[in-house]
């Protein structure tokens, strides 16, 4: 049996100088995405990640792109087993990559692309997908102060079971103290690299008794897309390098959890009876949970 992850996405590309998005539809895209599927089908090999990459089959259906990304590891030496006889029958050698099918469904929708793509077990190709398309997207339009950015789309909803006994949220960096206004939750530290100088510790807290689940749920969301597209957190024009979070644990006491450790992304899981399905047994089984998405994102074209 193959279970597959699907983890939906958000595609933009962001204009870095005014932090808007560009219109996909006015850059054309689709197009653009159909010559770069087009151009990756032969097999390419990544020696700087040990990794072989190309897109193995594509169907275009109208607003739809639909995919297969073959990727898989090399460099290293294994053994094949026959696990109906617990024997070993041969090696894979360093140069020979066992291949694996990843499976993706995407959708333009004015500024921003419904990306949808499948993991298997520990394995994902989205990242190199992602850095490939990037460098092609340099080739084919202005890239100047512009950005690829594919960001989890993560429910509110899932806040209620990760995070139901949440207490504060803060956002926390270092500076000179002449840099900020105010001089509460600071704390004196040393500057290793310049010893006459002093830093302190200064943070943004957010609780939930000021703000209520749902409020403070969709400030950690912002921050954590917020990270993700800028390098910072932010408020305003103020950046922050860390965020945690407290939580309220059964017996009392708190515990603060960095929130780049939450598991809090949108997900689903199909089954395949035996192998690996076809791109279209794949699209027949992932479309209803991609319309729900699609629909959750509340812009359809």
């Amino acid at each position: 049996m193959v279970n597959l992850r699907l983890i939906p996405y958000e595609v933009t590309i962001k204009n870095l100088d005014n932090g808007n998005n560009l219109n996909l539809d006015n850059l054309n895209l689709k197009k653009i995405f159909e010559k770069f599927l087009s151009r990756n089908k032969d097999i390419s090999v990544l020696n700087n990640r040990e990794k072989i990459f190309s897109i193995k089959e594509t169907i275009i259906k109208e607003n739809l792109i639909l995919g297969i990304i073959g990727s898989g590891n090399f460099g290293f030496t294994r053994e094949l087993v026959e696990t109906t006889q617990k024997k070993r029958i041969s090696k894979i050698t360093s140069t020979q990559a066992d291949e694996i099918p990843f499976y993706f469904i995407m959708r333009i929708l004015e500024d921003k692309a419904l990306f949808l793509i499948s993991f298997f077990k520990n394995y994902s190709v989205k990242n190199i997908f992602q850095e490939r398309l990037k460098e092609f997207l340099k080739s084919q339009i202005d890239f100047k102060n512009k950005n690829l950015i594919f960001s989890p789309i993560i429910d509110p909803k899932l806040f209620k079971k990760e995070l139901k006994e949440i207490q504060k949220l803060r956002l926390i960096r270092t500076v000179s103290p002449n840099d900020i206004e105010t001089k509460m939750d600071i704390e004196l530290i040393e500057d290793k690299k310049k010893k006459n100088k002093k830093l302190v510790k200064d943070e943004q807290i957010f609780s939930i008794s000021s703000r209520g689940l749902r409020g403070i749920s969709h400030t950690i969301i912002d921050q954590i897309n917020n990270k993700r597209e800028s390098g910072y957190y932010k408020i305003g024009e103020e950046k922050y390098d860390d965020a945690e979070i407290e939580i309220k644990l059964k017996n009392g006491t708190m515990r603060k959890i960095n929130i780049e450790h939450l598991e809090i992304k949108q997900s689903t899981s199909i089954e395949f009876l035996k192998d690996f399905p076809t791109i279209k047994n794949f699209y027949k089984k992932a479309l209803p949970y991609f319309n729900e998405i699609k629909n959750q994102m509340g812009k359809t074209k």
